[in-house]
Order: structure tokens, then C-alpha cells, then sequence
């Protein structure tokens, strides 16, 4: 069912050609006007539409990120200034850390692939970045805590707690998926059975790191890695078998200059 979509989509994308990129671009637009009103109201604190949270919506958005950069970098800062202040506005919605650090990404990959790194741009990013986490640091609790308690480690064990309070449950999850797939190598445990063969044969402490865990890691939750998650569940086999098919469509759009933001989406998001 999946390679029916993927395929069914592909060739979507292969007859609108650009004019699926508009599609696109126009439902994050509305993203981020429904978020707005959403925030504003107190419906929601941190912005994130209808996702889990607000870091979930700043890996929905990396599109955006990419599509707004490639037309920036193309053409100029006039022909896509509406979407660059739409995405300050849903980072200013979110108070989301983690989407000041894709959207920079996401602008350091398009440069990349259009060949338009110069040392001006690079500059611009570092001081963007260390401007941005100074105004995380003084307003978002969040941030605040996890760089004093990074700041305030005085041995390994500490520093790790601190990270893992950042990073939140995603590092032991992707040890679940780890483990499974080092389990099962080459068949895995069968398509959608991550969560229910780990909850069948292990229990929660078992992935605590140096004695760590945390407080919001389940074994019901799937792996945050798609690599990771086909690898436990499908096995070698079934990865290689994802991979021949983003070969086949990557292959296919190599040279489509309108396909470059999606593309570096696609490997930014993995």
C-alpha cells in the first residue's frame, strides 16, 4: 500500500511538475494561519496546528523551509518575502527551538545543492544561530534549563542527564529500534510490529542509558528514524528495498531544478 502511494504520488508530482510545489506551498501557508488564531486564543500554548506538538510541526514545515530558501536563493528575497515572514511567525508561534535550527538547515542544504555557499551566507548563519539560541536561552524555559544544567555538569553522568532532557524520550526509542532490528537482521518482526514486540519482550528500564531515562519514554512509542524503524521491522531486506525505490526516484529527478527544495527535504527529514 505504501509503494502504491508513494508511487500514485510520484506521478502526481511528475504531471503538475511546479505546480504541485504551489500546491504545497499553499497548504503550509494555511499551516500557519490556522496556528495563529490558535495561539492568540490560548487554545494552544506553543503553536503546532494539529500535530502531537511543536517540534512535530517543525519537521512538518521542512518543505516550506526548502521550497521558501530555493526561491530566495533563485530569485530574491521580493519574490518570497511572504513566505519568509510566515515562517519567522510560526517560529514565533511555536517558541520552538528545534524549528530555528531545521529552517537553518534546511537553508544551508538548498545553498549547498544550488552551489550558492559563499562566506557571507556562512557568516550570517553562524551569528543567526548563536542570535537565535541567545533569545531561546532568555525566553524559552525550556532552553534556559537545559543549557544551565549542561553548563552546571560537573561529571559525564550529569551531562547526559542534561541530554537526554533535551533530546526527550528520542534516543531511547531509536535504542528499541536498535535493538530489534540487531535482533532480527535480515526479516525483522514483521511491518508494524516494532511496538508490540517490544512491549511483548522487554520492559521499560532495560533501555535506561547509565541509569537515565526519560520521564516521557514508553515502549509503545515507534522509532523517531525511518531507517531504523524498516530495519527493525522489515528487516535488511525490506530497507534495501526502500532505498532501491528513493534511488528510482531520485534518479528520476536529479536534473529538475524544481525538484531541488524536495529533495533536500527528503534528506533533511531522514
Amino acid at each position: 500500500v505504501c509503494l502504491l502511494v508513494m508511487e500514485t504520488m510520484y506521478r502526481l508530482t511528475m504531471v503538475l511538475q511546479w505546480r504541485m510545489i504551489d500546491v504545497l506551498m499553499w497548504f503550509y501557508r494555511a499551516t500557519v494561519i490556522i496556528t495563529a488564531p490558535l495561539v492568540i486564543f490560548h487554545l494552544q500554548k506553543r503553536g503546532h496546528f494539529t500535530l502531537y506538538e511543536a517540534s512535530y510541526w517543525a519537521i512538518a514545515l521542512i518543505p516550506y523551509y526548502c521550497i521558501t530558501f530555493h526561491r530566495v536563493l533563485l530569485k530574491g528575497i521580493r519574490f518570497a518575502w511572504g513566505d519568509v515572514l510566515l515562517i519567522v511567525a510560526a517560529i514565533v508561534l511555536s517558541a520552538s527551538l528545534s524549528m530555528v535550527l531545521w529552517s537553518l538547515a534546511s537553508f544551508a542544504f538548498v545553498a549547498f545543492r544550488l552551489k550558492k555557499i559563499k562566506l557571507s551566507r556562512i557568516v550570517f548563519m553562524v551569528v543567526g544561530v548563536a542570535v537565535l539560541l541567545a533569545i531561546a536561552y532568555q525566553f524559552n524555559v525550556r532552553t534556559h534549563k537545559a543549557v544551565d544544567d549542561l553548563i552546571d555538569a560537573d561529571n559525564w553522568k550529569t551531562f547526559f542527564a542534561a541530554f537526554i532532557f533535551m533530546a526527550g524520550n528520542r534516543v531511547q526509542r531509536i535504542l528499541v529500534a536498535w535493538t530489534v532490528g540487531w535482533t532480527h537482521p535480515f526479516y525483522g518482526v514483521g511491518p508494524g510490529a516494532l511496538v508490540s514486540y517490544a512491549m511483548k519482550h522487554f520492559e521499560r528500564s532495560d533501555f535506561s542509558v547509565m541509569g537515565i531515562s526519560a520521564v516521557d519514554f514508553k515502549l509503545s512509542q515507534p522509532a523517531t528514524n525511518v531507517f531504523l524503524q524498516l530495519w527493525a521491522e522489515t528487516g535488511i531486506i525490506g530497507t534495501f528495498a526502500y532505498l532501491a525505490l528513493l534511488f528510482y526516484v531520485f534518479r528520476k529527478i536529479a536534473k529538475k531544478t524544481y525538484a531541488i527544495p524536495i529533495q533536500a527535504a527528503l534528506w533533511i527529514t531522514m
